[in-house]
């Protein structure tokens, strides 16, 4: 094989390498985030974690509302709002959300993050957001009961860094550097058979 067949296919290769590498890594400025939400008005307490992108959206949520495992419900529109149309166990209710986590000001929105505990006939859905106003980490759990009250745990949020994913500049550099080791490879051996068929020829 020719020194720049050689060449070619270890370009292509670290181009492959470079394409997989970036699609397992997320966003350089998403992040992952324990939190935490203590109600000042009935002692209820939520807690997990979740994963925010550069947007500001949340993309992911796990944890429990009162020991209950959380389902999440993620929001297709973002940065609008989406709507949950006749919300189980509510009446009929509709529920408006946006998903909207900051974690430099420590903020949801009026709208909030939405999510649920139970199934069948004893799911409940919440709604971890602010009464008015602005974005604020004064924020409450609002539900909704069967017969169509409206429930507000008023308490705060905090948050802390869990972790931030690898950027996916250091993916470029890890495929560049393998890259790099192919050629070298190749140079290295390229020599070797060199170096073999000119003694080879001394010899005969």
């Amino acid at each position: 094989m020719t020194s720049w067949a050689t060449h070619k296919i270890a370009f292509t290769l670290s181009i492959i390498l470079s394409t997989a590498l970036i699609s397992f890594v997320p966003s350089a400025n998403a992040a992952t985030y324990d939190w935490d939400f203590t109600s000042t008005s009935s002692g209820l307490s939520a807690s997990g974690e979740f994963t925010v992108n550069a947007s500001d959206d949340v993309t992911s949520l796990s944890g429990n509302v009162g020991g209950q495992a959380i389902t999440f419900y993620t929001n297709p529109n973002f940065p609008s709002t989406a709507t949950y149309h006749g919300v189980p166990n509510t009446g009929g209710a509709d529920y408006i959300y946006d998903d909207y986590f900051n974690y430099a000001t420590n903020a949801v929105s009026i709208y909030g993050i939405l999510m649920s505990v139970g199934s069948g006939t004893n799911e409940v859905f919440y709604d971890l957001s602010v009464d008015n106003g602005p974005p604020s980490s004064s924020a409450d759990l609002f539900s909704i009961t069967k017969s169509g009250d409206y429930v507000t745990d008023e308490g705060t949020l905090s948050s802390n860094l869990v972790a931030t994913p690898l950027p996916s500049s250091w993916s470029l550099m890890f495929s560049s550097l393998i890259c790099l080791g192919l050629f070298a490879y190749r140079r290295k051996k390229l020599g070797q058979q060199g170096s073999h068929r000119q003694t080879s020829k001394t010899s005969d």
